[in-house]
């Protein structure tokens, strides 16, 4: 499904891959409510967030997969500079580290619907973030988008470790604001982050910008387990991202996550 980042992957290569990662006898995997909530949000376009390298270009069998998701709404309007600055920055980090060759991102926008900017893409092909790809408008699909985004994430997962390759997933969430126009539920969300929570390779990050409080509130809300919270400012936002760049390649010295609360940030 994934030989090359072009491979288109189809809606039923993506439902195998489901079926692939369901719990079976005495071990963690999703669940027929997980398998359900992803399968009614598949389509084309969140199939797409699938793509990804084949095993054969990474330097081992280990994998690090990481997927930003960031609001593109209209009230990230006056700050729309600031973040593309401050995620390429982040990115530039990424990419210097000694873990990067372990590293495969796949990036997410979104406002009322997501837009996936690239699959899962070694950390030295990365694009920046500019002003075409990143245009704040419109309202906060924050959960349609949360599990557009875990479609791929699953299904991509499932088939590195179908190739014999040891994954571990980290998947952040930038919002400024709660969920106003989503079809699906907080409650959808938390179940299906739950789920993946229980097989130890998942981390969920939400970082808030704004008023004190919003980012505990959103991740409680959902079921994500580590937070921080930053001002919606020039200097808060790239501070916040330059914290997650660092937490990104501290985690990557291990495979294994923790279930405390905030433990990535710590």
């Amino acid at each position: 499904m994934s030989d090359t980042q072009n491979n288109q992957p189809s809606v039923n290569s993506v439902q195998d891959l489901f079926q692939n990662a369901q719990a079976a006898a005495g071990k963690s995997g999703i669940g027929p409510q997980t398998k359900e909530i992803l399968v009614n949000n598949l389509t084309p376009v969140t199939a797409a967030g699938a793509q990804g390298v084949s095993s054969d270009a990474l330097s081992s069998d280990r994998a690090q997969l990481i997927v930003t998701l960031l609001d593109m709404t209209s009230s990230m309007r006056p700050f729309r500079q600031d973040v593309i600055d401050a995620y390429n920055t982040m990115i530039d980090t990424l990419k210097s580290s000694r873990q990067a060759d372990q590293m495969l991102l796949s990036a997410w926008t979104f406002n009322t619907a997501p837009y996936l900017l690239h699959g899962y893409t070694p950390m030295e092909f990365v694009p920046s973030l500019n002003k075409t790809s990143y245009k704040p408008d419109d309202a906060t699909a924050l959960y349609d988008a949360i599990l557009h985004g875990l479609i791929g994430a699953v299904a991509y997962g499932q088939d590195l470790r179908n190739q014999g390759v040891r994954t571990k997933i980290t998947y952040i969430v930038f919002t400024d604001g709660e969920d106003n126009v989503s079809r699906s539920t907080a409650r959808q969300v938390h179940l299906v982050v739950t789920d993946l929570l229980a097989q130890e390779i998942y981390t969920f990050v939400l970082v808030g910008f704004g008023e004190e409080g919003l980012a505990q509130d959103i991740a409680r809300q959902i079921g994500f387990t580590n937070t921080l919270q930053a001002n919606a400012d020039a200097a808060s936002i790239k501070q916040a991202l330059n914290i997650v760049s660092r937490s990104l390649i501290r985690n990557s010295q291990t495979m294994h996550t923790s279930g405390a609360s905030n433990a990535f940030f710590s």
